[in-house]
């Protein structure tokens, strides 16, 4: 499934990271960077990897990211989307 606008999903994109074995890429918006994270589920919270980091932090939510960008890549064992 291909999902050009994240922010729109964002609900969705959620609710599959809680509920299957799932990870999303995803590129944000902090202020007027830009930055790329990796994001998964660890069964009890949602975690963040930064692209620029070996760190793996908490996440208390998608949108507590910033302004959500259109590329990135969620892979989900047979299927992958794209937002």
């Amino acid at each position: 499934m291909f999902i050009v606008d994240s922010a729109s999903n964002i609900t969705a994109l959620a609710k599959s990271l809680q509920s299957e074995p799932a990870f999303l890429n995803i590129t944000y918006a902090p202020g007027g960077d830009v930055r790329s994270v990796t994001v998964f589920h660890d069964g009890t919270s949602l975690r963040k990897r930064d692209t620029n980091s070996l760190v793996i932090t908490p996440l208390l939510t998608l949108p507590s990211l910033g302004e959500l960008r259109i590329k990135g890549v969620v892979g989900q064992e047979s299927r992958s989307w794209c937002c």
